[in-house]
């Protein structure tokens, strides 16, 4: 059995609710169930008037893939909503993630220019486009060129690699990377990650030795701009044991 979604922290404006891997952040069709924002409206009815960057997303202010874990900030009213989108905008909305990864390059994917260098402080910045990928466009791929043919983002997005450790899970020998995003891609971590030679433990989409366990991939701190006293607010979560080795 999941464990429920729950609240970590919240005011009259916002709430930073932790989702556990599995669970989809928001619904792709009206009344869809099983989601962290379904989960999030029983409890909070009165936060489904709210309208967000579609009617049926009500006031996410970001998504976590499925398989990630960890916190997702929520609006609990139009004006904080709109608030926050604008401080999203201006970068002041800053996601920090902690990811367990093995150290192999992959066939055929996409390298980045960049030098990896390990240590434990390397603030070492990924940038690329991204392109659809693969059966029914279910991943994507990183475009580390000016000239993209086909479909690609219409931006560019960075990752910033704040710290690459090494640790020790079981006999296995891992990396524990440390990434911070100010505006996010679709997977774009667990991708980029996957560029440099670390894919995610547990990613069976970028790491052609995934294991058996879930994605190791933890949105574990959130700041932010309070929309009332305009003050910066920082929430974070304590990591899994098998993370935080």
């Amino acid at each position: 059995m999941k464990p429920l979604p729950f609240i970590l922290s919240e005011t009259d404006d916002w709430a930073v609710v932790i989702k556990d891997h599995g669970m989809p952040t928001a619904p792709l069709k009206e009344g869809e169930q099983g989601t962290l924002l379904s989960w999030f409206l029983e409890h909070y009815p009165s936060c489904s008037a709210v309208y967000g960057k579609k009617n049926i997303e009500k006031g996410l202010l970001h998504r976590l893939d499925t398989d990630t874990s960890g916190c997702v900030l929520i609006a609990k009213n139009q004006s904080a909503y709109d608030y926050l989108v604008q401080a999203q905008d201006k970068g002041q909305f800053i996601k920090r993630y902690r990811a367990l990864c093995n150290t192999h390059p992959l066939p055929g994917f996409p390298r980045s220019p960049v030098q990896v260098a390990q240590g434990s402080s390397l603030n070492l910045a990924i940038t690329s486009l991204f392109r659809p990928w693969g059966p029914g466009r279910k991943a994507v791929r990183p475009v580390f060129t000016k000239d993209c043919r086909g479909e690609c983002s219409s931006k560019v997005y960075t990752t910033l690699l704040e710290s690459l450790e090494k640790t020790h899970t079981g006999t296995d020998e891992s990396f524990l990377a440390q990434c911070v995003l100010t505006h996010g891609f679709r997977h774009q971590i667990r991708c980029h990650l996957a560029s440099i030679g670390y894919p995610i433990s547990g990613d069976r989409l970028y790491n052609d030795k995934p294991g058996d366990g879930p994605l190791c991939l933890w949105a574990y701190e959130l700041t932010f701009p309070d929309p009332t006293t305009e003050k910066k607010v920082c929430v974070s979560f304590q990591l899994p044991d098998k993370m935080s080795q």
